[in-house]
């Protein structure tokens, strides 16, 4: 890996001092922040998040955020959203706005604006971080050509970066609403149970914050609740709690097995793109997801067996180089790192 702060600035004669805005626009909260770039480093001046619940509009969020921080001048934003772009216009599934590109750099006055992927601005920000902010899952030599990226949260997303010249290209996907292949006796149970709820059943459905849910669901599928859990699930994130009951040496048993089924799925699914894509750049897993659970996906070979069990091509598999992107913030530093791009005309490179 390498790091924007060591790396080379073109036009850093020109743009002696550049203000950039950048956001992570998610179905429940939008990171915001400001970030300065000189002489190939950067900086942050100052961020936010906010509740989207709370704003008619993606525009009212962002007036809120650029009033906190008094008179500026903005030279670019870039804005990752959790939605597919058409024509720099997103619309979410889940929430009732509608970002535009043209009608925010109109509205605020903040210079050029540019709406990506979520994944996109994921990929922009690997540049960005330093090197203890990646764990090695797999050892391997990173060479020229593609990589790729899945990341796990509230949904399962997915992007290529298409390797050129030592460059990256980054290609956003809806891989993860793919159809699920189950692995084994009880995935395949997991797959009938869950096309029962909702007829076509993509990965995502599995490998997810929601999925993991559905798995612990799944598995306790005629069993007697668990009341402490029942009540916790009411009050955090379901997935969270899953997750540290399964981390627990007296955690409860079920959750455990839904986190391994989790795990696994996640890794089979990391290598269908690997397979797709013979991502000789490296394979790359974040998400809000992995990063939490960390130790099972490091000290257990859940993930690595499923990863590699890919038949005939699971030595090609066993000689590429798999990592955890660390910090939970990288698509924010991605965007801020897109922005700056776009004014430098320099291309994404790690």
């Amino acid at each position: 890996m390498s790091n924007i702060k060591k790396g080379p600035n073109r036009s850093s004669q020109v743009l002696a001092k550049t203000l950039v805005l950048a956001g992570d626009m998610g179905g429940t909260k939008t990171d915001l922040a400001l970030f300065s770039f000189k002489g190939g480093s950067f900086s942050v001046l100052k961020k936010a998040q906010f509740k989207n619940k709370d704003f008619s509009s993606p525009a009212a969020v962002i007036e809120v955020f650029l009033a906190r921080c008094g008179s500026v001048d903005i030279a670019a934003a870039t804005i990752g959203v959790a939605a597919r772009i058409d024509n720099g216009r997103a619309s979410f599934t889940n929430l009732d706005w509608v970002v535009d590109a043209r009608e925010l750099a109109a509205h605020l006055g903040t210079g050029e604006v540019s709406l990506v992927n979520d994944l996109v601005a994921t990929s922009w920000g690997l540049p960005m971080l330093d090197e203890d902010m990646f764990c090695c899952l797999q050892d391997g030599s990173r060479g020229d050509g593609n990589a790729v990226m899945v990341a796990a949260g509230t949904g399962l997303g997915e992007v290529i970066l298409n390797g050129r010249d030592g460059n990256f290209y980054p290609s956003a996907s809806e891989g993860g609403h793919s159809d699920f292949a189950p692995n084994g006796l009880v995935q395949q149970g997991l797959l009938a149970y869950l096309y029962a709820k909702f007829g076509h059943v993509s990965v995502e459905r599995v490998v997810s914050g929601p999925g993991l849910k559905t798995i612990y669901d799944f598995l306790m599928n005629g069993r007697r609740p668990n009341p402490t859990l029942v009540d916790r699930f009411r009050m955090e994130d379901p997935s969270a709690v899953i997750s540290k009951e399964a981390a627990k040496e007296d955690g409860f048993k079920v959750c455990k097995e839904a986190l391994d089924i989790f795990i696994s799925a996640l890794g089979a699914e990391a290598a269908n793109l690997a397979l797709k894509t013979l991502p000789a750049g490296g394979v790359y897993i974040a998400g809000g997801i992995p990063w939490q659970i960390i130790k099972a996906l490091k000290e257990e070979e859940t993930f690595i067996n499923a990863f590699r069990n890919k038949g005939r091509f699971g030595d090609y598999l066993s000689s590429l180089p798999v990592y955890v992107v660390l910090e939970p913030k990288t698509a924010l530093y991605g965007a801020a790192n897109h922005a700056y791009s776009r004014l430098t005309a320099r291309p994404l490179s790690f």
